[in-house]
């Protein structure tokens, strides 16, 4: 669907520069022409910071957030231990878990960034990107690439993939998401139809979860061949991306036309920053909507497939369908499979039992909705997983990055006397829904990062000018981390340099 800046429409069907992070397994291979903004080892100090961040080293070798005091592992031979000496049990019984410091915090934020540009058609895009772990391991991925595209076109792809119930989805779509797009995109000539362009992102999206499922059943009828036996670490192994699950982001630029095409499986959000005719500020519009039992095009959609079963499917305080927050997704067998064929798995490969009062699956998909817009070099455009949207909403985001472009421009950074003015603003949690959450406001927000866009948005998301705030949610550790925030991965596009006046 193509979006006028101020109403999306539902679709049919529903390298060069990055500077990799210390943990390049969050990115597929970029082509050999992006250009490095910075090294390997980080960013250059801004020029008007009085903050630098001499703890990384020794954060990064000791873990960020938390350090678990050093065991001591049993010798394989020798003298059993004696205990000597007087017992300090106030010594012994000290936490564990570091109390950690701003520093430190800070410096998490920084443990897996990508900053890059590539130029093509005149237009100097840029990418910023951020990934802040919560579970252990890491369930969200980015991706970032350019292949061929319409045509053959070199075309920006960039992907964010929200795993849950594990990693092995989220993994799987780093890698092999873009290419499975790319492959069928390229084969369409020049001016093909937006339909068509549609349809076949739509089709590239099944097709891949197609083959994860049509692999896993290869994997498990193995059992009926006699190829394999029960608890064979070969059949568990192709199961691992079908029983666990993920959302797909994904933005697709073509510079030729100036077009981005976002393709959205489940509730990872895309939203537009840009500049309405004859305004002076950013407006911000969502170019995706989350997918959950809330979105009523997906009540109806799911009403429809499964008539009578609306009261069991939905919950209507949570809009969980069957205990899962999201109505499309990649993987998640239980919501795909028949019970019968899951009771299969959970008693021969330890798979997960079906859902409860589940009856006429599938009940979830793959396939994307698709939304099309028209870029101006002003514009920037935010994809982030849940994690990112549970403190801030998309006006803000917008709001907050905008406020980072002026810094740039500007390269000041918020004043540590104004940060100084204003120490420890207070904490405030949010018992709405029964849990403790907070919200991030713009007379919260600080410029810090002018380096990383995206490490500038999550900081303010968690906490911004509320530093103790701020500290104890980025520092919370695993698994106490996942009561408090969601694996958070963040991209910021820009389609000028960010620096650039007008």
């Amino acid at each position: 669907m193509m979006l006028q800046r101020a109403a999306c429409r539902p679709s049919v069907g529903a390298g060069v520069g990055l500077r990799l992070s210390s943990a390049p397994s969050t990115a597929v291979r970029a082509a050999p022409r992006w250009t490095r903004l910075y090294s390997a080892g980080g960013p250059p100090k801004p020029k008007s910071s009085s903050r630098a961040l001499p703890a990384v080293a020794a954060v990064l070798a000791g873990g960020v957030g938390y350090q678990l005091a050093e065991y001591q592992k049993t010798s394989k031979s020798g003298a059993i231990p004696t205990l000597s000496g007087p017992v300090d049990l106030d010594a012994l019984t000290k936490s564990p878990v570091d109390s950690g410091s701003f520093e430190t915090a800070d410096a998490k934020l920084r443990e897996d960034v990508f900053v890059g540009s590539f130029t093509a058609e005149g237009k100097n895009t840029h990418v910023h990107a951020a990934r802040v772990a919560s579970n252990h391991p890491v369930e969200d991925m980015m991706a970032f690439s350019l292949a061929p595209g319409v045509g053959k076109s070199e075309t920006l792809f960039n992907g964010v993939y929200d795993g849950h119930a594990g990693w092995a989805t989220s993994v799987v779509l780093k890698d092999a998401l873009i290419p499975a797009v790319s492959a069928p995109l390229s084969q369409l000539p020049s001016g093909a139809p937006d339909s068509t362009i549609d349809s076949t992102i739509v089709k590239a999206f099944t097709n891949l979860d197609d083959l994860l499922f049509s692999n896993a059943k290869k994997a498990v009828d193995g059992l009926k061949a006699g190829t394999c036996e029960t608890a064979d670490s070969r059949v568990t192994s192709v199961l691992a991306p079908v029983i666990a699950g993920s959302c797909a982001l994904l933005s697709i630029f073509d510079p030729v036309t100036s077009t981005l095409r976002v393709a959205c499986t489940g509730d990872s959000r895309a939203v537009l920053g840009s500049i309405p005719a004859g305004a002076t500020s950013y407006a911000s519009l969502e170019l995706s909507k989350d997918q959950n039992g809330r979105n009523q095009d997906e009540f109806d959609r799911l009403a429809k497939e499964h008539p009578g079963e609306e009261a069991d499917m939905i919950d209507p305080k949570s809009g969980r369908l069957f205990g899962i927050a999201v109505t499309r997704a990649f993987g998640d067998h239980r919501w795909k499979w028949d019970n019968d064929f899951i009771t299969h798995i959970h008693q021969n490969f330890w798979g997960t039992g079906p859902r409860p009062k589940t009856k006429t699956a599938p009940y979830m998909t793959a396939a994307p909705v698709v939304t099309t817009t028209k870029i101006e070099s002003p514009d920037f455009v935010i994809l982030a997983s849940d994690g990112l949207w549970d403190h801030i909403s998309s006006k803000d985001a917008v709001e907050c990055v905008s406020q980072w472009i002026a810094a740039k421009k500007a390269g000041k950074q918020t004043p540590q006397d104004k940060l100084a003015a204003t120490p420890g603003q207070k904490s405030e949690l949010d018992l709405t829904y029964g849990w403790p959450n907070w919200y991030a406001k713009p007379e919260n927000f600080v410029v810090e990062d002018l380096d990383n866009a995206a490490v500038h948005l999550i900081k303010n998301a968690l906490g911004g000018a509320r530093r103790t705030l701020f500290t104890g949610v980025a520092l919370a550790y695993p698994p106490l981390s996942r009561s408090v925030r969601d694996d958070v991965t963040v991209q910021v596009i820009f389609f000028q340099d960010p620096a650039k006046s007008g």
